[in-house]
């Protein structure tokens, strides 16, 4: 069950790559307007609050398109959600965040779905969705699973927390902040005491993630 059960904790784990800078507030999956701000530059050097954050686009098929499920498994993905308290900071050329995200997920595992994944026919039962949700929990970053047999399929609940991500070098140009490591740019406008970011996550289905801080 190893394999299968990754698949269902993925979800989680790759949900944090498309938080960006983060919020304190959730954001739901599926297709969605955030209403985002016109980008217009600004000062960026400070360290700001985290207020909200809003996906844009279709977020569980975005997910599902990473996890190089097998076709029996499509559609496996139902929902997915994502929240984040903490901070950005830039300074000299870096920027900092001091982020805990938490991605909140589910997923509907089928009997075909596992049985692809494992080259043979199961049933599935109580005691597999057990083991389903065993294996889970037992996974780096994952604070809780609960993994329940109901109408044939392991439906299973997934939360994962990830926290410390990696300083990232950049530069200003124009209204937008590039990094050297590669990531997509960011679109900002720091009005007052509030910055609005957007950025597009092109290695996560191009989900754009628009965020809004304040100065602290």
């Amino acid at each position: 069950m190893t394999n299968i059960a990754g698949y269902c904790f993925r979800l989680a784990v790759i949900g944090a790559a498309a938080c960006g800078c983060g919020s304190s507030n959730s954001t739901t999956g599926g297709a969605a307007s955030c209403g985002s701000t016109a980008a217009c530059g600004g000062t960026v050097d400070g360290t700001w609050q985290l207020d909200s954050v809003c996906t844009e686009g279709d977020l569980p098929a975005a997910l599902e398109s990473t996890l190089n499920f097998p076709t029996e498994c499509a559609g496996a993905v139902h929902s997915a959600t994502m929240s984040a308290t903490g901070t950005a900071a830039f300074a000299n050329g870096m920027q900092t965040d001091n982020v805990t995200t938490t991605i909140q997920g589910t997923a509907v595992v089928s009997a075909a779905c596992v049985a692809a994944e494992l080259g043979s026919t199961i049933t599935l039962s109580d005691t597999v969705c057990a083991l389903v949700q065993a294996q889970i929990s037992g996974t780096t970053g994952i604070t809780s699973a609960t993994c329940s047999f109901a109408s044939g399929n392991c439906n299973c609940s997934v939360t994962y927390t990830s926290s410390n991500p990696t300083p990232k070098a950049y530069t200003v140009s124009g209204t937008s902040i590039t990094y050297t490591n590669g990531d997509a740019p960011t679109d900002y406008c720091v009005a007052g005491s509030t910055l609005t970011a957007r950025q597009l996550r092109v290695d996560f289905g191009n989900i754009y993630v628009d965020s809004t801080l304040h100065k602290i």
